[in-house]
């Protein structure tokens, strides 16, 4: 049996639908969302000190508002790597940072930073120490990091597609300003 044939009313009526079903938010994904902390769903920092740190890897993600109080310090020497699972894969433009003034002096903010999207967060620092392949890599600025220094991804178009679909991010802190 035949499919009934739809009148010209029918067909403008369901072309308006489809037009307006394509310019709403699509299944799974995250329209200007300025913040992804509520979409992290596993935060963990390698080298992290504990005993100096006022932050843990579980508070982490539930910070809005970032403080002079908040900080994070590495247990060994001036490396970090951040290793952050999302629920969903996010797409990012980018990252700020914020080294806010140091409690102690033998504290300082980052300097080098390389960030890898993975497939998974089975890394260790010898996995991303010489890698050569990272994904973006920035140089923190002490002066605007106390602000939130903002690395952009836009200004790549590399960079943006490689950080589109982001399921596992590291973030590797290889050095710092001060080299304390």
């Amino acid at each position: 049996m035949a499919a009934p044939a739809l009148t010209p009313q029918q067909l403008a009526s369901a072309q308006k639908f489809v037009d307006e079903m394509s310019k709403g938010p699509k299944a799974g994904s995250i329209d200007k969302l300025c913040c992804v902390n509520d979409q992290i769903l596993t935060f963990r920092v390698l080298n992290l000190s504990t005993e100096e740190s006022t932050i843990s890897d579980a508070q982490f993600p539930r910070i809005e508002q970032m403080n002079a109080g908040l900080f994070i310090v590495s247990d060994a020497d001036e490396e970090l790597l951040i290793q952050i699972q999302f629920k969903d894969e996010v797409n990012l433009e980018s990252i700020t940072l914020f080294a806010l003034q140091a409690p102690k002096e033998e504290y300082s903010a980052p300097k080098n930073v390389r960030l890898f999207k993975t497939d998974s967060l089975n890394s260790n620092f010898d996995d991303v120490k010489d890698n050569k392949k990272f994904d973006a890599q920035f140089v923190g600025k002490k002066e605007k990091l106390e602000n939130g220094q903002k690395f952009s991804f836009k200004k790549n178009a590399k960079s943006t597609v490689k950080f589109n679909k982001v399921k596992y991010l590291l973030i590797y802190i290889s050095s710092n300003i001060d080299g304390t």
